[in-house]
């Protein structure tokens, strides 16, 4: 059982990959073995399942174990009828290769969406980060997209004409750090800046 379709990705880090393309579904598949390569058998089963907006890596992958779990015994249950039917892999997939720490440095001019995505995907995991006068920031908590247009559009309006990626100010009624990122501004909630934990900052956003 593997959790990714096989016509999307193949390695070692299929669900992290989908989450950082900005894929709107994923899925898990059942396969038969092959003796001499990985993740080259028939398909037996393959179930579809939607990567929610907001949610992330930890939520989908408890999910897709779930549905993956499901089918697993479903095709245990009528093996003979569904190994007969097993169809060869179709398409040629994207690799997905091993994530890092390296995976989750920030770039400020990427834009919002691909932040919000790799923070999504990785911040349970390997963390994402930016440098900021030779301290390395964790970020451990975003505010959604749409809520940081909604908070920082009227404060925005007041302070800037123009912005440049990585520039920031700090929202008292809000209790976040906004930060420009390429296209738009996002609101930071919780940080903590390395190599001491306590130096954490808890942001309670509004």
């Amino acid at each position: 059982m593997c959790l990714f379709f096989f016509e999307r990705y193949r390695g070692a880090a299929p669900i992290y990959h989908a989450m950082l393309d900005g894929c709107s579904e994923t899925g898990v598949s059942v396969i038969t073995l092959d003796k001499q390569k990985f993740d080259v058998g028939l398909l037996v089963e393959q179930r579809r399942e939607a990567i929610e907006r907001d949610e992330r890596y930890e939520q989908l992958s408890a999910r897709l174990a779930e549905r993956g779990a499901e089918a697993l015994l479903d095709v245990l249950a009528d093996l003979e009828p569904r190994l007969a039917g097993a169809v060869p892999q179709q398409g040629r997939a994207s690799a997905a290769p091993r994530v890092s720490a390296k995976s989750g440095a920030v770039v400020w001019q990427a834009g919002v969406e691909r932040l919000w995505r790799q923070w999504r995907a990785l911040a349970g995991s390997f963390g994402v980060h930016a440098m900021w006068r030779s301290q390395r920031i964790t970020l451990l908590q975003l505010m959604s997209p749409q809520r940081s247009r909604e908070l920082s559009a009227p404060l925005v309006a007041s302070r800037f004409t123009s912005a440049a990626p990585g520039q920031f100010f700090f929202a008292r009624r809000a209790n976040a750090l906004f930060v420009y990122v390429g296209d738009a501004w996002l609101g930071i909630c919780l940080l903590y800046t390395s190599p001491s934990p306590q130096t954490r900052h808890d942001l309670v956003c509004r």
